[in-house]
């Protein structure tokens, strides 16, 4: 039978916050890839942005560049992902936008509809409410299904 032996152990401090030559220009390379992968999404960016003339889409465009640059960048390799993710994102806030879009015209033509027998005055004012309630709901609600 074997006898329990001790074995003794030495910790030394640890010396990860000292200065090491390598780990300065690490943190440069880190910074020039995140800079220019940031150029990256601005060059995805601005063609799609030159199409879109609503401010609601626009605003839901730059947040799904700059989640597709997070999801990217948390990846070995996001150069080449980062692109896939951006189309992915513009075709669900394609969508997205076209559905809100639609719910907003049924909806103002059922106003118009309900209100027909109104004065004239008063079913333009009631329209002017109802775009202006649903393009502010449209800024407080993200599309779903992000990734």
């Amino acid at each position: 039978m074997k006898e329990n032996s001790h074995i003794q152990l030495t910790v030394l401090p640890s010396r990860s916050n000292e200065f090491r030559p390598g780990s300065r220009r690490l943190a440069r390379g880190h910074d020039t890839a995140q800079a220019e992968l940031q150029q990256l999404k601005a060059k995805l960016l601005r063609p799609v942005l030159e199409q879109t003339s609503e401010p609601e889409l626009c605003h839901q465009l730059y947040l799904a560049a700059n989640e597709a640059m997070a999801e990217a960048w948390g990846k070995p390799f996001p150069f080449l992902l980062l692109s896939c993710l951006w189309d992915e994102k513009v075709r669900q806030i394609g969508c997205w936008f076209k559905k809100q879009q639609q719910i907003l015209n049924r909806t103002q033509r059922s106003f118009e509809r309900s209100e027909s027998a109104e004065t004239p005055n008063r079913r333009e004012s009631s329209q002017e409410t109802v775009a202006g309630h649903w393009r502010a709901a449209l800024s407080n609600h993200p599309p779903s299904g992000t990734l």
